[in-house]
């Protein structure tokens, strides 16, 4: 069921939190409630909890869940190209990663920054859902704590949901990615899942040992180390009482 709302734009009456809180549209304190997402996009916050519900985008107010549901989309990565595929990036990386998948920081799992404008961002779509998301900085960036640029395209964060992992959709898109890149940095920390899926990649794929890379900074000459090497080193200290397959 719908109404018009503020803007005049057909929106659903009731929004609702994961905190069990219901945002009715009658509310007097809704136009409060909001915070700019992204220019143009607005987000409406939960007065209890203060989590993102829905975001207004062309005078539309859209419930979360539904922002990340597209039919016309094609399974696979697809590159983000304009201002609502950032704003799902925002739903996956700043809702669903922090609060419904939060990291685990015994893994060494971060909390991820909204992107810089030029990062290149894929989304993962499976089914006509968004499944997750990588942001990557182009070679020549900007480096935002120093003066120096990226010396590599280099992989700054990646996040599939649970519900759609250990298909291969990493590996694939790492495939895609060397095709048109000779070298290719990941951003300290990698997590120990990442770890798994390179460890297994980099096993099943020898040409590629010698072009990944993990970084620390922008990744010039003595902030960066063979990716292959740490792997090894690390299976080599591994405990014998626990299972290698773990990388």
């Amino acid at each position: 069921m719908a109404r018009k709302g503020v803007w005049g734009a057909e929106t659903p009456i009731s929004l609702y939190c994961r905190c069990k809180q219901v945002v009715h549209w009658e509310d007097p304190e809704l136009s409060t409630d909001t915070t700019q997402i992204l220019p143009g996009i607005e987000g409406i916050l939960c007065p209890t909890c203060g989590l993102c519900i829905g975001l207004n985008h062309v005078q539309e107010w859209i419930p979360i869940k539904e922002c990340l549901l597209d039919s016309s989309q094609a399974d696979g990565w697809c590159l983000a190209e304009g201002l609502w595929d950032r704003a799902i990036h925002w739903i996956l990386s700043q809702f669903i990663y922090r609060t419904v998948e939060p990291p685990n920081l015994e893994s060494r799992e971060t909390l991820f920054d909204v992107p810089d404008p030029t990062d290149v961002i894929y989304l993962l779509w499976i089914g006509g859902k968004a499944a997750g998301f990588c942001t990557l900085k182009p070679t020549g960036a900007h480096f935002e704590r120093t003066s120096e640029k990226y010396a590599m395209f280099t992989i700054d964060t990646i996040f599939v949901r649970s519900s759609y992992r250990r298909r291969g959709h990493v590996k694939t898109l790492l495939l895609a990615l060397s095709e048109s890149h000779n070298d290719i940095g990941f951003s300290q920390p990698v997590s120990d899942s990442m770890v798994k899926v390179l460890w297994k990649f980099l096993t099943e794929n020898r040409d590629h040992r010698r072009r990944f890379w993990e970084i620390s900074g922008a990744g010039n000459e003595g902030c960066r180390k063979l990716l292959w090497y740490i792997l090894r080193h690390r299976c080599k200290n591994w405990s014998t009482s626990q299972d290698k397959t773990a990388f």
